[in-house]
């Protein structure tokens, strides 16, 4: 829900308006980490006078609504003093947590003025029903990391799918729209891969085989799009996990001033090396197969 782009047919307090002057409505949210489960303090405040009294007369009350899009996990939570604190179950959410703040009307308020409203309403008063909004705090968005995330392994991020499409294709493709990099590999390569990847030496020649690449793909779509577009997926803040254990910020800037194909191979720990390394290996094993 877009709340900046709905239009309210009476005045309230945000941060993207200007229909209250000189009152503020701020929030504060902290999360900490707890053993299957999540805390949440919340915390709303406001220095109008107007809206306080409403509050203490039993009119109004703060309401925070904490939501998961990616499991539809979403809980209502109010308060009269504007403090709160919850726990969540780390299996109704995933990734990231929306928590928006409001001041709502508990009953209707009949004709509703405020010192601090904007000129325009000066002389007007207003009928407030029941439950409509009456101030709204910037919203936050907060990255979950639970207890079985598998962050700080670049592997975990990627996974190999055959094409299934019907016109046989020889191109390998990378689809990064979703938790995993998907390498998109055509039928035949695909399951040849599956046989070579059962031992340890091809698993390193694969790394800088499709996983690098993929990687390289990855880092030039960063570079011109928007991080808000990939900021829930797990490859995403795996790669920026990674990225901070190598001190470098995950950040538009860096980005660009960093080769894709260099970084790539700092994320993945240098996978061309370990490549020549398992081929001087196998070449190793199938000369005393040989000599035998």
């Amino acid at each position: 829900m877009n709340i900046e782009h709905k239009l309210y047919p009476y005045p309230v307090l945000t941060y993207f308006n200007d229909d209250y002057l000189n009152s503020i409505f701020m929030a504060k949210v902290e999360v900490e980490k707890g053993i299957g489960k999540i805390g949440v303090s919340l915390e709303a405040v406001t220095d109008d006078l107007g809206l306080l009294g409403l509050i203490n007369d039993g009119y109004a009350e703060f309401v925070f609504r904490i939501e998961c899009l990616a499991t539809l996990y979403r809980e209502i939570v109010k308060s009269g003093d504007g403090k709160k604190k919850i726990f969540i179950s780390e299996e109704k959410i995933d990734s990231k947590i929306t928590v928006s703040t409001f001041i709502v009307a508990k009953k209707n308020i009949e004709n509703y003025i405020n010192i601090n409203f904007n000129e325009d309403y000066s002389d007007i008063s207003f009928f407030i029903e029941k439950s409509s909004i009456l101030a709204i705090a910037r919203q936050f968005k907060i990255h979950i990391e639970k207890e079985n995330d598998n962050l700080g392994e670049p592997s975990s991020i990627f996974c190999l799918v055959r094409n299934t499409a019907e016109k046989e294709e020889k191109e390998v493709k990378f689809d990064i729209m979703g938790n995993k990099i998907k390498i998109i590999l055509p039928k035949e390569e695909y399951e040849n891969i599956a046989m070579l990847s059962q031992s340890k030496p091809n698993q390193e020649i694969l790394h800088s085989s499709l996983i690098f690449p993929a990687l390289v793909y990855v880092l030039e779509n960063l570079k011109t799009d928007d991080y808000d577009n990939y900021d829930d997926y797990v490859w995403f803040r795996t790669i920026k996990k990674v990225l901070e254990n190598l001190e470098i910020e995950l950040n538009w800037e860096n980005i660009e001033s960093y080769q894709s194909y260099s970084l790539a191979q700092k994320i993945i720990n240098y996978p061309i090396g370990r490549s020549l390394e398992a081929m001087k290996q196998i070449g190793v094993v199938q000369e005393e197969g040989e000599d035998e």
